[in-house]
């Protein structure tokens, strides 16, 4: 009999903890339960003591801890190419050059434009060409002491005059509708499909000769006069970390 009145009893103060538990969850907003909560604290703490067993959280896993170095390692040999590719342009050019990091961006389907750790102080001026891994990418624009603001290509403000290597054909490199283009082609010709396009130098912002992409599938109607075609680069501006000032002037 005595058992079976402790087991019973037992059972009651069970019940009667999950009862004060439950209400503690649902009436936890309410200010006259707030009173109840901390009345009924040492309980359920008790209560989650004796029936709940917490374990500690891991945030990785061995092999998560995998994963992740072998992306780091990823990243590390992507951005040593793009040095390498930056360190074989410049080697191939007359010009004096300055290498930039990147601090700020602000690169949307509208604008396309840089902050760079470079400024006046290491000779950077104003409508320098911007190179990243042998393309140009954009030009030097607002100048300080120790920085500076780049136009991207892609950007409304950036322009280049451009010839089609191969084909004796000029245009103007620009952006229309979010994407690069090469305007005012005065020819229509399907050979002229991935064919180099470099600046020309007219126009005195951009030496002659600098590379900015290949030629794509034309935009424009077959009855307009001057045409456009679409412009790749290989190169994705919203990804980039460093470039290469050309210190033309």
């Amino acid at each position: 009999m005595n058992r079976s009145k402790q087991r019973r009893r037992f059972g009651t103060i069970l019940l009667t903890v999950a009862i004060l538990f439950v209400i503690r969850l649902i009436f936890v907003a309410d200010p006259f339960s707030n009173l109840l909560v901390r009345a009924t604290n040492p309980i359920s703490n008790i209560f989650g003591k004796l029936y709940f067993n917490q374990e500690k959280a891991v945030p990785y896993s061995k092999d998560d801890l995998k994963k992740l170095k072998a992306s780091d390692d990823e990243s590390i040999k992507e951005e040593n190419l793009s040095l390498k590719n930056q360190l074989n342009f410049v080697d191939s050019q007359q010009y004096q050059f300055v290498g930039a990091d990147i601090v700020s961006k602000t690169v949307d389907t509208y604008r396309k434009t840089v902050w760079i750790n470079r400024g006046s102080k290491d000779g950077i001026k104003g409508d320098m060409p911007v190179i990243a891994e042998g393309f140009l990418v954009g030009n030097t624009h607002q100048i300080y002491e120790d920085n500076s603001s780049v136009i991207l290509i892609g950007d409304p403000d950036f322009r280049a005059a451009a010839v089609i290597e191969g084909a004796d054909v000029s245009g103007i490199v620009s952006s229309k509708s979010g994407g690069i283009v090469i305007d005012k082609v005065p020819v229509i010709d399907d050979g002229l499909l991935q064919k180099r396009v470099v600046t020309s130098g007219l126009g005195e912002l951009f030496p002659s000769g600098l590379v900015i992409g290949v030629v794509g599938s034309r935009i424009s109607g077959d009855k307009e006069v001057m045409h456009t075609y679409a412009l790749r680069t290989p190169i994705k501006v919203d990804f980039l970390n460093n470039v290469v000032v050309l210190k033309t002037k």
